[in-house]
């Protein structure tokens, strides 16, 4: 077993090793974008006009952040995708290849802050604070901040800590306004967000959660603001609440040149180090470690649980058996996103309850299902007709439990409920959605600051294969430990 790891790992190194090299050996390619080309674009932006306004016969596709679109573009899947100007400079020093792109009809796009129809007096304070740090010159301090290549990047530290806080909805790496540094939530957004909270006298909390997420915890009361780049347009005014636009940008469009790319290779080490030990991003996977950890061993410890309750609901009356039945059939029914994401906004939206908890809870109801099933299967693999034969024989029922049926059934039962084990680690990677630090979301922040795949995504997939492999081997163990066959092997 230790030689197939060491030659999983060693297999992981080398295609890391191959891709780092490689992503440097392509040819030269047409870099004039067709009239019939594929534009790359964010999730939830509003550009489908004004890029058809410049390529009436485009198809736009959508990406969740940007250094899969930048991927997309490097392996020839689209032509060119569009992105905001602020910060971008940043986005082609660390992606060697690819440029801007001059098209002949100029995009811009607006952003503003998004609140609530109820919460007018936010909304109102907010523009209010906004015209007048544009008339004292605190928005150019602000922008200088943040943007340009020599920018300071200097962290605001807000004076007002102590009150009713303000939730703001943020997300890192979709923009160039919102960015994580040291594993603080910083950049021209947070810091317009924190002199707001100082201006109206309440702390501002922000909220790190994929934007996916955000209009739904919006509306269910758990953030008061989203600050994302959001466009206002006319069919989201109908159901939310936008401030004063403050930012209008230019969009620029992207396209790979291989042609600009220097002959001299980045060491591997190099890239490791920038993707693993600058700003310790280690302390994020290893945030997203413990919390994957956390998720799923509780999860498997209440579902087990539940699940017993489920079999003996089962056993116990024709309503109680129908109760258990429906619920089975309801929970296999509905996707696991779906139920995490109806749990969080809208069962127990105005609860106190922490995102953990929630995820915890929604993951024991979806694997109580597969522990019960794994318990009935295991207990119609042993011949019923043995209980009757130890009873004849003069044993208990307990004992003819404890010492004929389970041991027969233990292999079985570890089979089914190591594989539905496996199968909710692998489920856990959706907790992004409702603002837990997981290794998938991890990944996506690491990427996003980096815009490197690779390195991210092996290392993580490395740490999955570690966690079910670990659970895997425990319930082997825990196996030899009941099974009647191996425990009386000759």
């Amino acid at each position: 077993m230790r030689k197939s790891i060491a030659l999983c790992l060693g297999l992981l190194l080398a295609l890391c090793l191959l891709f780092t090299d490689c992503s440097r050996k392509e040819q030269p390619a047409n870099v004039n974008i067709p009239q019939d080309c594929k534009i790359g674009a964010l999730v939830g932006t509003t550009l489908e006009k004004s890029i058809h306004s410049v390529y009436p016969q485009a198809q736009i596709l959508y990406y969740e952040n940007l250094s899969l679109m930048c991927l997309a573009l490097k392996k020839g899947q689209i032509d060119a995708f569009v992105c905001m100007s602020n910060g971008s400079n940043d986005l082609l020093s660390k992606n060697p290849g690819i440029r801007h792109y001059q098209t002949p009809v100029a995009i811009h796009d607006t952003s503003a802050m998004v609140f609530r129809q109820t919460d007018l007096v936010l909304e109102i304070q907010f523009n209010t604070f906004l015209d007048s740090i544009k008339h004292n010159g605190t928005m150019e301090q602000i922008r200088n901040n943040w943007f340009g290549s020599d920018a300071p990047r200097k962290e605001y530290h807000p004076t007002v800590t102590q009150g009713e806080p303000i939730n703001v909805g943020v997300e890192t790496g979709q923009s160039f306004s919102t960015l994580l540094i040291d594993d603080v939530v910083t950049g021209f957004e947070p810091e317009l967000l924190l002199r707001f909270g100082d201006y109206i006298n309440r702390p501002v909390h922000l909220v790190e959660m994929r934007s996916v997420g955000m209009i739904p915890a919006l509306l269910s009361g758990r953030l008061d603001m989203i600050a994302n780049n959001v466009t206002p347009t006319l069919a989201r005014s109908k159901n939310l609440l936008f401030s004063q636009p403050y930012d209008i940008y230019p969009v620029y469009f992207c396209v790979y040149d291989p042609s600009i790319i220097s002959e001299q290779k980045a060491p591997f080490g190099e890239t490791v180090k920038q993707n693993i030990f600058e700003e310790k991003r280690y302390m994020l996977i290893l945030e997203g470690l413990l919390n994957t950890l956390i998720i799923t061993f509780l999860s498997i410890v209440f579902g087990y649980l539940g699940g017993l309750l489920l079999v003996i609901a089962k056993q116990r009356g024709r309503i109680t058996k129908r109760f258990a039945e429906f619920y089975c059939e309801f929970i296999e029914s509905i996707p696991i996103v779906v139920l995490l994401l109806f749990m969080f906004y809208v069962v127990f939206a105005t609860s106190h309850m922490s995102a953990m908890t929630v995820a915890v809870i929604t993951f024991s109801l979806y694997f109580t299902v597969g522990a019960a099933d794994a318990i009935e299967r295991s207990a119609d693999s042993v011949d019923k007709g043995q209980l009757e034969a130890g009873v004849a024989m003069g044993f208990k029922q307990l004992q003819v439990l404890a010492y004929i049926l389970v041991p027969q059934a233990a292999d079985e039962f570890f089979s089914q409920f190591r594989n539905k084990a496996v199968g909710l680690i692998e489920n856990t990677s959706i907790v992004g959605f409702i603002a837990i630090k997981d290794m998938t979301m991890v990944t996506d922040l690491i990427r996003s600051q980096t815009y490197n795949s690779l390195i991210p995504l092996a290392i993580v997939a490395a740490l999955y294969f570690g966690i079910a492999f670990g659970i895997t081997k425990s319930f082997e163990i825990m196996a030899g430990k009941f099974s009647y066959k191996k425990r009386n092997r000759i």
